[in-house]
């Protein structure tokens, strides 16, 4: 007897800290195959950057310092001047 198990993915953009959800993948490349092809494609870079739909259009994005990325803590600051580039 098998069993098959699923599980739901988050992702936050590295230069925004927008938040993208995956669900019901089996697969770390389905859950990044989902990602870049829903939400009007995020992008997955080779250094392990993730940017949402917006910052992936940006020519140099400014990059949250990864000790303030992934969700509930991270600077305020830099949010807020995200959101005027974006503007």
């Amino acid at each position: 007897m098998g069993m098959v198990g699923c599980y739901d993915a988050h992702f936050y953009c590295d230069c925004c800290n927008e938040f993208s959800q995956v669900a019901q993948v089996e697969t770390h490349e389905e859950a990044i195959e989902a990602a870049q092809k829903g939400n009007g494609g995020w992008l997955f870079r080779a250094d392990g950057v993730i940017l949402c739909e917006t910052c992936k259009d940006i020519k140099n994005p400014i990059l949250i310092p990864e000790n303030k990325r992934e969700g509930s803590v991270w600077n305020w600051k830099i949010a807020e001047a995200q959101e005027q580039s974006h503007e």
